[in-house]
């Protein structure tokens, strides 16, 4: 594979521990197979490199056998890994580079709903930085009347 659709097409992309022994299995498999001499993890049957709706299909029909779903695809797996790294508080620039978007507004945009939800959460944070920092005091002027609590 040569050619990729974007600057960031070719990289290194880290694999979360749980999926390992899944990887590990499909190494096996694929070091058994003959004429798989390129050590492809996934081919076809033919020795050639597998297309996305190979993929897709195939995804379709372990989802439905293993999990009963039947709306899946690589797209919304990576969707999916997008998500699943804002939720767990990873910066959305390190997200960027993972996904590959060029652009920080594009990650930005595409998971603004998932940002939203931890607004609250992130803005607690800030409550112990002020009074560690000892921000707090004769030198820290604020206007009451302007303070404005989230909406509950």
């Amino acid at each position: 594979m040569n050619k990729t659709k974007t600057y960031s097409g070719k990289r290194t992309i880290p694999i979360p521990y749980f999926l390992c022994p899944y990887i590990v299995e499909q190494m096996k498999i694929a070091n058994k197979q003959i004429n798989n001499d390129e050590k492809l993890l996934f081919k076809t049957n033919n020795s050639n490199y597998c297309g996305r709706s190979t993929i897709n299909n195939e995804l379709k029909r372990i989802f439905k056998q293993e999990f009963n779903i039947t709306d899946i695809s690589s797209h919304s797996l990576r969707h999916t890994f997008g998500t699943r790294c804002i939720e767990s508080g990873m910066a959305p620039v390190v997200v960027q580079r993972l996904m590959g978007h060029k652009d920080i507004a594009v990650t930005l945009n595409t998971y603004t709903s998932v940002l939203e939800q931890f607004k609250e959460r992130e803005f607690d944070k800030v409550n112990p930085y002020y009074l560690n920092e000892n921000l707090i005091g004769n030198n820290f002027l604020y206007d009451v009347n302007n303070i404005k609590a989230f909406e509950r």
